[in-house]
């Protein structure tokens, strides 16, 4: 069963922090009025320094769904926090962990995710 957070194994010779870095720096959504870059723990805990925004973030249907690369700098809201020191739900944070996961495997999420979490568990719902 291939593992559900990309590593070495995976075709990307990126690691979390490059991968990281290279959001911060190429993402202009993710310049922030601090100087010290979000990690993926803070990102996965909620402390990476956002707020949460509602608006834009669903579909009526799947097929108005719009890749990661194109709605995190649409929908980004600031960095009003240090990264870290305060909690603040934000679906934001878990799409930039998904975009994450776009950079580090070099596959759309919804992709990555029927084949390393989906289809070896053989669905989402136990049975």
């Amino acid at each position: 069963m291939a593992p559900a957070i990309p590593d070495s194994n995976h075709p990307s010779e990126q690691t979390p922090t490059d991968a990281i870095t290279e959001l911060s720096e190429s993402l202009n959504c993710l310049n922030q009025s601090h100087s010290q870059l979000i990690t993926t723990a803070q990102l996965l805990t909620q402390t990476e320094g956002t707020t949460q925004c509602l608006l834009g973030i669903a579909v009526p249907t799947a097929d108005q769904l719009i890749p990661l690369e194109q709605f995190i700098p649409t929908q980004m809201p600031p960095f009003i926090y240090p990264p870290g020191k305060i909690y603040s739900y934000s679906n934001i944070g878990i799409a930039l962990v998904g975009y994450l996961v776009e950079t580090l495997s070099n596959n759309p999420f919804s992709q990555y995710m029927e084949q390393n979490i989906f289809n070896p568990w053989d669905g989402f719902f136990p049975r």
